[in-house]
């Protein structure tokens, strides 16, 4: 992971301050790769705290997100084995993070007085690989890809943005290319409803995928900071750009260790602009 070069640059300026001693305060994003005790199941997760809180902050909800995964998974991690007791971990896991979030705003702001807006929140990425099968579970706008030497670099999600819910309506895609606020996320953890003087968590249905995993194939779980600024001709709505800028580099280096490609990756996004923090998981099939 890494802060995004021109966002701490960005902030250091609002803060009018040339240096600070920790830059990770900076970096809203967050990420988690575990195994239980028995080393059977692997757990992967990322969170990208959403920047534009304004009660709470990115950061925060990133990081209480982070803390229920690994007290979930260290409780539960072990039964993990199949669609149904991964999905009710998921969604316990989603659950007790939208509380959380809602009673720490509690103690920010009183609700009484001002209905709250700007709820702090965090995007989800929760891939868990059981054998030869990964289940996974996407939540906002964070990636998921799979790459093989056979089918080369695919995407397995989509943005939960306002572009592609109004295509799923029927929307025309010449009416939503180019249209202000497209890039919005539409569903995430945290936020919240206020209805009757009172602040309620945020609810929704989860889904649960499953793709059958090869040997040499490699996981790419990654934050926008990557997928806007992978390409040259950052933050556009050209997906072939990103896939193809990505699919270079890991042919580039494939045969390095996944720090290396980690890293390459991470500079290219820092090269070309690093404006958002840039967090990156990478998994090889080895058997």
């Amino acid at each position: 992971t890494n802060v995004g070069v021109n966002k701490l640059k960005k902030a250091l300026r609002d803060m009018h301050i040339k240096k600070y001693e920790d830059e990770n305060e900076f970096n809203e994003d967050m990420f988690l790769v575990m195994k239980d005790e028995k080393k059977e199941v692997t757990l992967l997760a990322l969170g990208d705290g959403v920047s534009t809180a304004k009660l709470g902050s990115g950061k925060e909800a990133s990081s209480i997100l982070r803390k229920n995964i690994i007290e979930a998974f260290k409780e539960k991690g072990s039964l993990l084995k199949d669609e149904t007791n991964i999905k009710e971990f998921c969604s316990k896991v989603i659950t007790k993070s939208n509380i959380d979030i809602i009673e720490s705003i509690k103690t920010k702001v009183d609700i009484r007085k001002e209905p709250p807006s700007g709820i702090m929140a965090s995007t989800l990425i929760l891939a868990i690989v059981v054998g030869n099968r990964m289940y996974y579970t996407s939540i906002g706008d964070s990636r998921l890809f799979i790459y093989s030497e056979k089918d080369g670099l695919n995407l397995l999600n989509y943005e939960d943005n306002v572009m592609n819910l109004k295509l799923a309506n029927g929307t025309p895609w010449d009416k939503v290319v180019n249209s202000e606020g497209r890039h919005a996320i539409t569903r995430y953890i945290g936020g919240g409803s206020f209805k009757d003087g009172n602040l309620f968590p945020r609810k929704f249905n989860i889904s649960i995928h499953c793709l059958e995993l090869e040997p040499g194939e490699i996981i790419i779980i990654c934050s926008d900071g990557v997928t806007d600024y992978i390409n040259k001709s950052y933050y556009n709505d050209d997906l072939w750009k990103v896939t193809e800028s990505l699919e270079r580099i890991i042919k580039e280096n494939k045969q390095k260790s996944l720090e290396v490609l980690n890293n390459k990756i991470i500079t290219e996004a820092n090269l070309n602009g690093g404006g958002d923090n840039i967090t990156i998981i990478t998994s090889k099939i080895l058997k």
